[in-house]
């Protein structure tokens, strides 16, 4: 076989495509420790518990859109792996370090919600990308959607697989905030220009 050769400007375009996806991939990360942080602190509104994690998780959907707009499907994959190994890692770390009980339920409940949430949004938005001029409607949408999901899988498992008498009340008003945030977010993620698989 025959390797193809490449070009010095090819090379150099190679090696800033994978610095801005590790740069991309390092703030996804950082954010997503964020995340794992700020689900430990709680705020009451309309009588109901939300973490002020729930302000972050649409932050993380547009983060990993950037990836996916700017340097490609396959890094934004990578990203998703990496995050959610780290997500994983975090809420086992801060668990021990607070002397909190083990809960394995609670760590798979977070990871799969969050891989199946993120890889939904990946595919849809990588799907509407190849196929459409992405509308700001259907980025918004998509956004909501995997909010959905993600709520509905971690309030599955961090209740127990049980619905409580507050549970359809907390799950709205949580979607209805992070609605609110995703529309901004879909404002700023048409402002990017789509990078190298565009």
């Amino acid at each position: 076989m025959s390797k193809k050769k490449v070009s010095k400007k090819e090379e150099i375009v190679n090696v800033g495509v994978r610095k801005l996806a590790a740069g991309y991939i390092f703030l996804l990360i950082a954010f997503s420790l964020f995340f794992v942080c700020l689900h430990s602190f709680s705020l009451y509104a309309f009588d109901i518990e939300l973490n002020y994690s729930i302000f972050i998780l649409p932050i993380l959907f547009f983060l990993i859109d950037v990836i996916l707009k700017e340097v490609g499907y396959s890094y934004g994959i990578a990203a998703l792996v990496l995050s959610a190994a780290f997500i994983f890692v975090a809420y086992m770390y801060l668990d021990i370090l607070f002397n909190i009980e083990f809960n394995m339920i609670k760590y798979i409940g977070v990871v799969l919600a969050y891989s199946v949430s993120q890889f939904l949004n990946l595919s849809i938005y990588y799907y509407m990308l190849d196929n459409y001029r992405t509308p700001y409607f259907f980025v918004v949408v998509n956004f909501i959607f995997s909010i959905l999901v993600y709520n509905m899988i971690y309030m599955l498992f961090s209740l127990g697989l049980v619905f409580s008498d507050g549970f359809w009340s907390s799950y709205l008003i949580v979607v209805a905030l992070q609605t609110l945030i995703s529309m901004i977010c879909g404002i700023l993620l048409r402002l990017i220009k789509q990078g190298v698989e565009g």
